[in-house]
């Protein structure tokens, strides 16, 4: 008997608690969607207002808080975007989307090492997305860990053959060993991978139509060729100086 009242109980409070669960739940999707929907038009901080009273109703969705960090880095609002990346990953740590964006947060924040920490987390779950090792050699070149970069770099093409930014960031961080006939095949590759994206009609693009130009303003674009190029043009501005100057 008592079993039976204890049963009947637990019903009648379902069905006196579930229908106000099920409003919150639905007001919770309805601010989500409208938060969603900011963001796709590029209306970012009405965006956040969204997802921030979706955040109220049910501060335990993981895509919410996610979300809301994409909105705050599309505001440049680094800091923030991270916080709700952590407290994404908090909900949910296998969450690799919420990782490779908060490494990008932090790199545009300088803060290297702890976007570094955020990739390879990322590529721990996922070692198959080539954006995120492009991303990693990046923030490693930043630190002027080249060696490393270029490892990054390759783990990226190895996965994306075609992958232009990676080729040519590649070519950029050799050129900083003088390792120069790498860079320039480096370079090339880009050019040639920036074509094959440049579908359907490449002609249009100035870059695929003088690939040797193209080629040769990523080479002098180059800041260690920049200093090189200086520095040989100081010294034969002293040496013809020399020379010149009355005895």
């Amino acid at each position: 008997m008592n079993k039976t009242l204890f049963l009947s109980g637990f019903v009648l409070f379902l069905v006196l608690i579930c229908p106000c669960a099920t409003a919150f739940d639905v007001l919770a999707v309805q601010y989500y969607n409208e938060g969603v929907t900011f963001s796709r038009l590029g209306q970012y901080s009405e965006a956040v207002n969204s997802f921030d009273k979706a955040i109220i109703v049910d501060p335990n969705d993981t895509y919410t808080w996610y979300n809301r960090g994409n909105a705050l880095s599309a505001l440049y609002l680094y800091p923030e975007a991270v916080a709700s990346y952590d407290k994404a990953l908090a909900l949910k740590p296998s969450y690799v989307e919420a990782w490779q964006n908060r490494g990008v947060a932090l790199s545009n924040s300088a803060l290297y090492e702890e976007a570094i920490d955020s990739y390879d987390n990322a590529t721990a779950i996922d070692p198959y997305d080539a954006e995120t090792w492009y991303n990693r050699g990046i923030a490693l070149g930043k630190l002027g860990k080249f060696s490393k970069a270029v490892e990054s770099y390759d783990q990226a093409l190895a996965l994306n053959p075609d992958y232009a930014d990676a080729w040519r960031n590649r070519g950029a961080t050799l050129m900083n060993f003088a390792m120069f006939s790498e860079a320039v095949d480096s370079y090339e590759k880009s050019i040639v991978s920036y074509c094959k994206e440049s579908v359907p009609d490449p002609k249009n693009s100035s870059v695929c139509q003088n690939p040797g130009t193209a080629l040769i303003h990523q080479i002098l674009s180059s800041p260690i060729l920049c200093v090189l190029i200086g520095a040989i043009i100081l010294v034969v501005g002293v040496a013809v100086w020399k020379r010149r100057r009355p005895a």
